[in-house]
């Protein structure tokens, strides 16, 4: 992952520091392919605020 270089770091450079590399990317991009997003968002949608 970059790092900025011409800023000081922001809210979001801050929270996304620490992600990890390659090896977490590919982990993430496997947990978020199992996930079933959309019945998720069905669920959550139609629950009472």
């Amino acid at each position: 992952m970059g790092v900025r270089k011409n800023q000081s770091m922001g809210f979001v450079d801050a929270m996304l520091e620490g992600l990890g590399g390659p090896r977490s990317a590919a982990l993430r991009e496997r947990l978020d392919a199992a996930m079933a997003w959309k019945s998720s968002a069905a669920l959550i949608a139609a629950s009472p605020e």
